[in-house]
């Protein structure tokens, strides 16, 4: 609670931050920093919540690392998406996206050889499902971006000297 504080009231003085560089760092750090916190609450909650004298803590965590946390980044690129286009923010939603390639990469080269087929099969579904929607989302912002770049132009056309306005 204390760090997600703090990075609120980080971000919500962003006006006071004075380049755009370091706004940039700042979001890239927040998103590692909220996004370690979570994956230490989720190792602590399974953790606390399968315990058993029958299954040591080790095995436990484990499991969670590689079924558990693809779904956890998967879910946390999707906030990411929505808050970036929900703010207009270009730097946010290459976060997202560079969240969920490492998801992929990570499933793909680490996770799928240990998984048994049930952790598998909710990884696969769950990372597929994330990715419709991301793409979803994806395609209402292009339509979205494609109308404002119109509009945009032709404003511009428009103000440009020696057009119908001024003569």
């Amino acid at each position: 609670l204390l760090a997600a504080w703090s990075l609120y009231t980080l971000y919500r003085n962003e006006k006071q931050i004075r380049s755009e560089k370091s706004l940039i760092a700042f979001q890239w750090f927040a998103a590692f920093i909220v996004l370690y916190i979570a994956n230490a609450e989720l190792d602590h909650l399974t953790v606390m919540s399968q315990y058993s004298k029958k299954k040591s803590i080790s095995a436990i965590i484990s499991n969670t690392h590689k079924t558990d946390f693809a779904i956890l980044w998967g879910c946390f690129a999707l906030l990411c998406i929505y808050i970036g286009m929900k703010w207009k923010s270009k730097n946010v939603r290459i976060i997202s996206i560079t969240i969920l390639a490492i998801t992929l990469l990570k499933l793909f080269i680490f996770d799928l050889r240990g998984l048994s087929e049930g952790g598998k099969i909710a990884a696969f579904i769950s990372l597929g499902v994330l990715l419709l929607v991301i793409s979803f989302m994806y395609q209402r912002l292009k339509n979205l971006l494609l109308a404002n770049d119109k509009e945009n132009t032709a404003v511009e056309t428009a103000s440009q000297p020696g057009t119908e306005d001024e003569v």
